[in-house]
């Protein structure tokens, strides 16, 4: 599928020293606990270890970590991704010594994986007198201040260092953690009566690779898919796309048993009540061929395929393609048909459809691939195509993928924003990002992670809030990595179980479908973020809690009458790395979620306070209605010429700016235009 490896440069600039956050991502970090948290590493050295010793007090089937020095310099290291310095305040652990007791230990940190060492603690001043009790636990709590003494944004390591001179009994640690101070209870200011963007539905999309085999006749995975909320699927692929020839799948052949061709993956269309996206074949393909493709899907067929890009990441060298050149892409040459001749043939058979284009991130990656393809690119192509994942294989980081939706996105989209306006102009191209996870390749444990839930709702609201026109996770059966992970929503190796991340669509498609302005004192990057819909009966927040406490937030909801009640849908995990989560309480939850029964909300008012899960994602659905209608600008409570002369010049000096689009989007065109201002003069009665 992707096997980018400038995204490794990005991360390697974009979590350096000094990138850190300024606040607490998680209250508490584990290290270890019965076992060793998967994004902590051994690194010690001069020790015999065992990870899974029987607790000396309480025997099975709690565990600690047996260590025993074999020399004066041995140590137990223990190794993390960079954690910003800001981010926690206290180290702590418990001990027990054995049936000795009074081991001589330094405690130290090193801002580095291969130095930066600080200078050590002696841990007897954070015991009680005696040092290391002998055959009892003892809990030991040292302000990350006292370990701390070079000035430094990050560390990496944590060691408890032998400093007896030689050989000792062994002792034993366990609930090793780092703590932060309890953030501030979230702020959130709703602005009911500033619609930032109607949210298209096409943004709840998922991939769906013709190798997946015969998903469409698996009827409980049907039954999933149909049951999340998922509205576009696209196909074939991912790079798949650009080997497939349609034709020699469809109709079927003998040799497809293992795949699904266009026909079989239409009736999963039909079956889950989603779109399609289809990417035609660029890399080895023609014109010819995808226009015949669409003759197929939508004139032999009436199958309504309105969305079609040409290629997948033609830009990158793992890409079957004939090219790697953005202009050439566009234009093709002497043997070999460009992006717009493939767009033209396509509208030639349906001029209805939509066509896209692979695009970049900035005007400079990939040799200069945004900037040509967009200069390059004729009046036929409607979207603008982008791909992006978060991390590198091997980064188990929690806060960092927490961090990335908010930390990244809006600089991303800002970003392409300028290529196309810089470009492109005239065309107001639609921005698509048909592909987007947690990790480029090999995806480690994480995807399958409460964290993984977390991340997904936080970036679908970041796409939404971007002014994305549509979106696609990668996507809903994969396969098991050689890291222990896997893309997909559902498990093809375990009877297509739900992964925690499933859980962020239908959370989403409890939203309304106009996103509102918020203002949140909490950090969204490190604790908590939250967003905002109209729906057709109230008003929609969706809320994720990133923090293992339960965070009591107060809501104040503005320009918005209440009716007093209201429900919540929450998924929650019992942690970061809880491979299940519970659904309204449910702790097993049916395939059918409308069987499970929101959760009721009361007391709600103009102002009020409610309590977030720890790890956990949230929509709250309030019962009410706005006080001021959408043509009425200045909510004096009626349409009048000062609000149509506000609603025009607002138009004029805001074209293109997403945060008056769609409160003022009269016809729903995903854009402020002239059109608008005269639907809204036509409404308005002096």
């Amino acid at each position: 599928m992707l096997r980018r490896l400038w995204i490794l440069l990005i991360f390697l600039g974009a979590f350096a020293p000094g990138a850190a956050a300024n606040a607490p991502l998680l209250l508490t970090l584990p290290i270890y606990t019965d076992s060793l948290a998967s994004d902590w590493q051994n690194w010690s050295w001069g020790t015999t270890l065992n990870f899974n010793a029987a607790d000396p007090v309480s025997g099975l089937p709690d565990r600690a970590i047996s260590v025993q020095y074999t020399n004066n310099w041995g140590g137990l290291s223990l190794r993390h991704e960079a954690i910003p310095v800001t981010a926690y305040d206290t180290l702590r652990f418990a001990i027990h010594g054995g049936g000795v007791g009074g081991q001589i230990i330094q405690v130290l940190l090193q801002t580095s994986d291969g130095g930066g060492e600080q200078p050590p603690v002696a841990l007897n001043q954070y015991l009680p007198p005696g040092g290391v009790p002998a055959s009892a636990w003892a809990e030991v709590a040292i302000p990350l201040a006292d370990l701390l003494a070079d000035p430094a944004p990050s560390f990496a390591r944590i060691t408890w260092h032998n400093d007896s001179g030689g050989a000792n009994a062994a002792f034993y640690l366990d609930d090793i953690r780092l703590t932060a101070p309890d953030p501030a209870p979230p702020q959130l200011t709703i602005h009911s009566a500033q619609g930032i963007r109607r949210l298209p539905t096409a943004l709840y999309g998922s991939n769906a690779a013709y190798w997946n085999g015969n998903i469409h006749a698996d009827a409980d995975l049907v039954a999933k898919v149909a049951a999340s909320g998922i509205t576009v699927l696209r196909y074939p692929g991912g790079s798949s796309s650009d080997e497939y020839h349609w034709a020699q799948w469809d109709p079927g052949a003998a040799n497809n048993a293992w795949a699904m061709n266009t026909t079989e993956f239409v009736s999963l269309l039909q079956a889950t009540n989603t779109q399609g996206l289809f990417t035609a074949n660029f890399g080895s393909g023609s014109a010819a061929e995808a226009a015949a493709w669409v003759q197929f899907t939508n004139v032999t067929h009436n199958w309504n395929i309105r969305r079609w890009e040409i290629g997948n990441e033609i830009y990158g060298s793992w890409e079957t393609s004939w090219t790697h050149d953005g202009t050439a892409y566009m234009q093709g040459d002497a043997t070999h048909d460009g992006a717009n001749a493939f767009c033209a043939a396509m509208k030639a058979v349906d001029p209805t459809i939509e066509v896209g284009i692979v695009g970049a991130l900035n005007a400079t990656e990939y040799n200069g691939w945004g900037l040509a393809v967009l200069s390059n690119a004729s009046d036929c192509i409607d979207f603008y195509v982008i791909h992006y994942y978060a991390l590198p294989p091997g980064n188990t980081s929690y806060q960092q993928l927490l961090q990335d939706p908010p930390s990244h996105w809006p600089a991303i989209l800002a970003e392409v924003r300028t290529m196309l306006a810089t470009y492109a102009p005239s065309r107001h191209l639609e921005i698509v990002a048909d592909e987007y996870n947690a990790y480029y390749t090999e995806p480690e444990e994480l995807q399958l992670q409460t964290v993984n839930l977390l991340f997904l709702a936080d970036t679908l609201g970041q796409l939404i809030q971007g002014g994305v026109a549509a979106a696609n996770q990668w996507d809903i059966v994969n396969g098991l990595s050689s890291n222990g992970g896997d893309y997909g929503l559902l498990l093809n190796w375990d009877s297509y179980r739900r992964t925690p991340g499933y859980f962020s669509f239908p959370l989403w498609r409890q939203m309304g479908d106009m996103l509102l302005a918020l203002d949140n004192s909490a950090n969204a990057a490190t604790t908590f973020s939250a967003y905002a819909a109209l729906a057709n009966d109230g008003l929609t927040i969706l809320a994720i809690n990133k923090t293992d406490q339960a965070l009591a937030a107060t809501l104040n909801l503005q320009d918005f009458a209440p009716s007093g009640s209201g429900v919540a849908y929450v998924a929650a995990g019992a942690s970061l790395s809880a491979t299940s989560v519970s659904y309204n309480g449910n702790a097993s939850p049916p395939v059918n979620l409308g069987s499970v029964p929101p959760l009721p909300v009361s007391g709600v008012a103009s102002t009020f306070t409610y309590s977030f899960a720890p790890f956990s994602v949230t929509t709250l659905r309030l019962a009410g209605a706005p006080t001021c209608a959408w043509s009425d600008v200045d909510c004096d409570g009626a349409t009048q010429l000062d609000d149509i002369t506000a609603l025009a010049g607002r138009w004029g000096s805001h074209e293109g700016d997403i945060g008056w689009n769609a409160r003022f989007d009269h016809d729903a065109d995903g854009a402020l235009t002239v059109v608008d201002v005269q639907a809204a003069a036509a409404q308005w009665t002096p």
